[in-house]
Parts: C-alpha cells; structure tokens; sequence
C-alpha cells in the first residue's frame, strides 16, 4: 500500500500494480484503493486511459483479469471502490462488468447507500444492458431511502435515467425522500434529481415545483451541466415559470466561456420548449452554442441550434450556415438530428431543393432506425414544406405502417395529415398503395381519438380526406370528440378545415355540421371572404344546409364585396345556389364585384358563376352577368376544358335573355368554344359526352348562321373519329349524325 502511495506518476503506479499481482501481494482494498489512484493521477494531469503509454493500459487490462479471477474475495466497500473506479477510467469490459452485475445481485442486502450509489452510477456509465443490477440495487435504494443522503439520491436516479431503467416504485420513493430532505439538497443535487424524473417521464409537479423555488434562490451556484439540466428537466416536463427560465438562462449567459455548445444549445432548446426568450442573453448563447468559432459544432449541437431557431421562429444570419453544415456532414446525423433539422426547415419555411433532398436521402438510410415520432416529425415537415423528395413517402411506408402503433395521438395525426398531403400533390412516383399506412392509423386513431387534441383531430381528418378514404369508426370517433368537447377548442379556422373534410368523404357528419352551423353563424363577423367562401362549399359539396348560418353568411358577404377575390366570389354564389338560397338582392349586389373581377376569372369560376346565375332571376341584369362571362371565357389564356364548357354552354342555353338588341349571349361564347375543340384530343373517350352536349346545345338554341357553323365545324374533328361512335348511345349518335348532315345540306 505504501508503494502505491509513494506512485506519484501513472506510469510508476502501472509498475507497481503489475508487480503486485505478480507476487500475489494485491488484495481486494490495494486493487480498489490503485484503481482509484490511478484515476487521480491521470485526471490532475489531464489524460485519459484511452491516451496513455501502452504501459498503464496494459496494467489496467491486469487489473480486471485480477478481478474476474479473485472477485469472490472482494467486499462491499471494495467492490465498489472498484467498479467506481473503472468507470472513471473509462475500462469498460463487458466480461467484467457482467460478472460483478451477477456477483452483487446475489446478495445486494449488503451494501450500504454509498456504496449501492457508487455501483448504480459505474453501471449506468459503462452504458452496458444489465438490468438485473438495476433491479437488484434499485429495491434496495427503496428498501434504504431513509438513510441515503442527497447525493446518493441524485445518483441513484441518475444511474437509472441514464440505463432507462423505470421502476415507478423507485421513481415515487426519491421523489417523496427529495420533497423531505430538499432543504440539504445542494442546487447540482437537485439539478440531478429533477433530469433524472424528467429523463424518465415521471410526473412530480408538487416538487418541481418546491424545487423552482430552490433554484431560483440559488441559481447563481450552478455550474454549466446543472444549468442545462435543470432548464432541460423542467422543459421536458412542462413545469417551471418564465421567470425560473429567465434565472437559468441569465446564469447560463454568466457561464458562457465554460458552456459547452451542448449545454448552451440544451438551454436555449429549453427556453424556447417553453415559450420564453431570454432576449438579454439570445445572442451570448447563441454564441456559445457556435462554440465561439474554436471547434465546429457536432452534429447534435447543429440540429439543436436549428430547432432552437425554428421553436422561436427567429431566422437569423446563422440559419444559413447552420443548414449547410447539417447537409454537408448529413452522413453523421442520426434520426432524431434529422428530425430536428427538418422541424426547423418546416418552422422557418425554408425550402432550399439541394438540403432537403441531401436530408431526404440520409433518412431514406435511417427508416428502420426512426422513433415512431421522430418519423412523423420528418414526414410531416416535408408535407409542409410542400416537398416531397423522389423516394421517401414510397420507401416510408412500410415502415410508417410498422411505427403506427407505437405512436402518440399527435404523432398519428402528423403522419395522417403528410401522407394526406402528399396524395393530394400527386407525386408522380409511380402507383403508390397507401393502405398499409391508412389501415394502420385508422386503427390507432379511433382508440387515441379522445386523446388527440383537437388540432389533432383536425389533422387526421384532412389527412384521410385527401385521401379520399372514407372510414366511417374514424370520422364518427372524431365527430364524437369534437360535438363532447368545449366549442372554445376549435378554432374558426379548424371548425372549416374539419367540415371540408368530412364534406370530402361523403355521407359522414350530419351530426357535426348541425353542431358547428350555429358556431359559424355567430362567429360570422370574424371571416374573410376566403374562410366564408370555404365553409359555404363544405356545407354544399356535403349537401348540408343551415338557414341560419346562410344567412348570416349572405349579410356578412355583402359587407365584403370590394375585399371579394375571384375564386371567393364564384364558391360563394355557387354554394348559395345549390343549396337553393339565392336571393337576387343578393346575387344582384355581386354583379358589380364580377364586373371589376372579370380579367382574373378562371374557367372554374365562370362555370361557377354562369351556374349560379341560372338558378336565379335577376331581371335585365342576366344578359349583363352572361356576356361579361363570355368576354372573360373568350380572354383565357389556356383553353376552358370541356368539361366546364359544357357546364357553362348548358347554363347560356337555360336561361331566357332578350336578343332583339344583342347577339345571343352563346355567340359571345363562340371564340372559347372553338379555342376548346382545337385544344382537346379527339381520340380521348372522356371528352365525347361533352363533345357531344356543346353540338347538340349549340344547335339547338342558336339560329342558323356563321357563328353556329364555325363552332359546328371546330368539333367536326371529334365527331369523325372512330372514338366518338364507340362512345355514345345508337340514338346520341344518330343525333349528333343528321346535325352534321343539315350543316353539310345548308353548306350546298
């Protein structure tokens, strides 16, 4: 012992440690008391194992076989010196530590709290699987609460957050002996404790709470590690006020020349997880999370700046950098890094093409390795983004579907709503059987529905009705939630989104649209005319009518008139109209608004309007309404598709105008009916039933004349070809045949 003493470097103290053994000199308290030594030595003269002469590592590799060997010969207070010790050392081997997991489970009644801390924390360090010591030592901490100290507490809950272990039974007994002794708590004790229960998930408001006020009056005592911890555990847990935040970040800012980029980034991701922005001290951490320039940032410490950024919304001059860092050592990010940085594209809307598809194709390596919200999380950043990189939903589904299950409401949710999305913008990847996916979250979200928040609900629901996939427990376990829940908790914009997707699936939701009709109605006064125009055209696709809220749509629309954009205007008159409420105050009141909003009409709107203004008597003001939409139809840029030509053909022909003065209101359509026929295919089979109405509605209602020939004659082309025969009735056809036939008669 007194050689071991006398060791004043590592590598005299390696000689000595192998002599010992040599001469079979080295009992149980000389291996505890040199392993603990060596330690010392190395740490006060700033080396690691890993770096040292061959010498001290080879002594170090003596030491263990010593004590696989001997053991049996080891006391308690030895055996824990040791294994402490080696865990210090950073000699981790697992032949080692399995053995001495098995040796001290047999008989752990033995040990006393520090030496079943100092075990607890050894193992939890050598990052080893060995539950069976959790087990063993974490019954005999419950068994001993009473007489551990502070210390040992936070490392024994340490030990077990760090091997995430979770033995509620352990987790209650610290949390009740911190409540009582948190008096003699030191403030990087408690720091400990809290990360700890927070690491874990377990719930403990009464003492986080005790303990803010612990920390708050002595946050100046903490040191950078217990800083991030203690803003970390009560982010993670939702407790904490702004003004612990504001404490810890301040100390922070204090320490920034010692903060690691981790821990800064740690504390900032914090205070940003609770909605606090310690904006005296944003920049210094920020400056200490770049790593003052000294090193570039580690992957992890890269993807927690950027979240930080994207949970504050704050894009600054650092954004860009911090990006293209990430692509450039994408290969280094792990899942939840890429998760992170892709919540922050989405958060930030930054949509550089080159960066998302670098990151698009790092996850594509990592599917099988996502956590199931970590999954969602990159999934749903690219539907928001709008970007859906070659490859990724396809290869995501299989292990989306995988995932399912495991995932929380909100995550469900997530992933609905991005596959929804990206059915919607129609990648075209090839044939993509989404089934998997759907059947998967339809299942897990009918049982999570009542834990979904209504967001959530929100988000599921548009995700299966982009889709198109109708699933009826789904839509009914939604319906239930939102007509039980406190109509605070849907917004106005929520309450649109909802309807248009049940008006989306079909015969779901009667219910749901007789319980947000008076919502809407009394929230009226708070819609734009684009919020107005979509719920009138979920109520109308849907087949749903509400007298109330139609009319007090109809009061509020009048008053929005000059804020009216084209496509608003169209929807609004077109779903008053197929609900049969068309007022012609109401539609009268409009034609000035179509008038200034002629140039910006789409095909769409005017097939729209022309249908709406059919359903309704305006008196002379029809002729107006129905020549100003030829002007518009005539001045498209693209050809109307004949689908909505015929919509908009069959609404001139059914309305009665006064032509004495002015040429039949379909004449001033002629130009885009002829733009039409030249643009459409005449070999595609889905365009023969419109073909086939423009003629017959053309000839019927117009006299003979230049304009009816030159219309006739452009879709001659469709009419010949051997698609149009096959494609229409005997008698369609005949009719078609004798008014080519009168047209080539009226030519001779």
């Amino acid at each position: 012992m007194r050689l071991l003493k006398n060791a004043h470097s590592p590598q005299r103290l390696a000689n000595v440690i192998l002599g010992g053994i040599q001469n079979g000199s080295a009992d149980d308290i000389a291996i505890s008391f040199a392993c603990n030594r060596l330690y010392k030595l190395l740490n006060s003269s700033g080396r690691k194992l890993r770096d040292s002469p061959a010498g001290v590592k080879g002594a170090v590799r003596h030491l263990q076989e010593h004590i696989k060997r001997d053991m049996s010969s080891f006391r308690a207070r030895s055996l824990s010196t040791t294994v402490y010790s080696l865990a210090k050392l950073e000699a981790f081997d697992l032949e080692l530590f399995s053995a001495l997991a098995n040796r001290v489970s047999v008989q752990p009644a033995g040990l006393n709290p520090q030496e079943i801390s100092l075990m607890l924390w050894a193992f939890a360090k050598s990052g080893f699987e060995l539950p069976v010591i959790f087990h063993a030592l974490g019954r005999q901490v419950v068994n001993k609460a009473e007489f551990f100290k502070p210390q040992e507490l936070s490392m024994a809950v340490w030990a077990h957050a760090r091997a995430g272990i979770k033995s509620r039974t352990l987790l209650m007994t610290v949390e009740h002996e911190t409540a009582e002794k948190i008096a003699y708590f030191k403030p990087q004790e408690l720091a400990n404790v809290l990360w700890g229960l927070a690491k874990l998930s377990f719930s403990a408001p009464e003492l986080f709470g005790a303990a803010e006020g612990v920390l708050l009056a002595s946050a100046g005592c903490l040191n950078p590690a217990d800083v991030a911890m203690a803003t970390w555990a009560f982010a993670a847990t939702g407790t904490g006020s702004p003004r612990l935040f504001s404490a810890l970040a301040k100390r922070a800012a204090s320490l920034a020349g010692e903060l690691s980029p981790s821990e800064a980034g740690t504390v900032l991701w914090a205070c940003a997880r609770a909605g606090v922005q310690p904006e005296p001290h944003l920049a210094t951490l920020e400056s200490a999370m770049d790593g003052r320039g000294a090193q570039p940032l580690t992957p992890r410490a890269l993807a927690t700046a950027l979240w930080v950024q994207g949970s504050t919304g704050r894009r600054s001059r650092r954004t860009s950098v911090y990006l293209s860092r990430a692509a450039a050592q994408s290969d280094a990010l792990g899942t939840k890094d890429l998760s992170m940085v892709l919540n922050a594209c989405a958060k930030l809307g930054v949509r550089r093409k080159q960066i998302l598809e670098t990151l698009s194709a790092r996850c594509i390596e990592l599917l099988e390795r996502f956590e199931p919200a970590e999954l969602a999380n990159v999934l749903w950043a690219y539907a928001s983004l709008k970007a859906f990189p070659r490859g990724l939903f396809l290869e995501a589904v299989p292990a989306t579907a995988e995932a399912v299950p495991h995932m929380e409401p909100q995550s469900l949710a997530m992933t609905a709503w991005a596959f929804g999305r990206y059915v919607k913008h129609n990648r075209k990847e090839g044939s993509t059987d989404l089934s998997p996916v759907f059947s998967a979250l339809g299942a897990a979200a009918v049982e999570g529905a009542s834990d979904m928040s209504m967001q959530g609900l929100v988000m599921t629901a548009e995700g299966f009705a982009k889709n198109r996939c109708n699933y009826p427990e789904l839509f009914a376990a939604i319906e239930l939630q939102v007509v039980q829940r406190p109509a605070r908790q849907l917004t106005l914009q929520g309450q649109i989104r909802l309807l248009s997707s049940f008006a989306l699936v079909g015969d779901q939701g009667v219910v749901i649209f007789k319980c947000l009709a008076p919502r809407l109605a009394a929230q009226v006064a708070d819609m734009t005319p684009k919020t107005m125009a979509n719920a009138l055209y979920a109520f109308a696709s849907a087949g749903q009518f509400s007298r109330e809220f139609f009319a007090a749509a109809e009061k509020r629309a009048l008053t929005l008139l000059p804020a009216f954009r084209a496509v608003d205007a169209s929807t609004v008159l077109w779903a008053f109209a197929s609900q049969n409420y068309a007022n012609p105050d109401c539609f009268r009141a409009f034609v000035p608004t179509l008038k200034a909003l002629a140039r910006r009409l789409t095909s769409q709107d005017i097939a729209r309007v022309s249908w709406a203004y059919s359903r309704v008597d305006i008196g002379a003001e029809t002729q107006e309404v129905y020549l100003l939409l030829a002007g518009a139809a005539s001045s498209l840029k693209r050809p109307m598709p004949l689908r909505r030509l015929t919509q908009v053909v069959r609404a001139y022909a059914s309305v009665s105008l006064d032509c004495s003065d002015t040429p039949h209101p379909l004449e001033a359509l002629h130009r885009a009916a002829i733009s039409s026929a030249e643009k459409a295919s005449p070999g595609t089979a889905a365009n023969v039933p419109y073909v086939k109405d423009i003629v017959c509605l053309y000839s019927e209602v117009l006299p003979d004349g230049p304009v009816k020939d030159s219309v006739l004659l452009a879709y001659a082309k469709h009419v010949k070809h051997s698609c149009f025969a096959r494609n229409l009735s005997q008698q369609d056809a005949e009719k078609v045949s004798m008014i080519y036939e009168r047209l080539e008669s009226n030519k001779d």
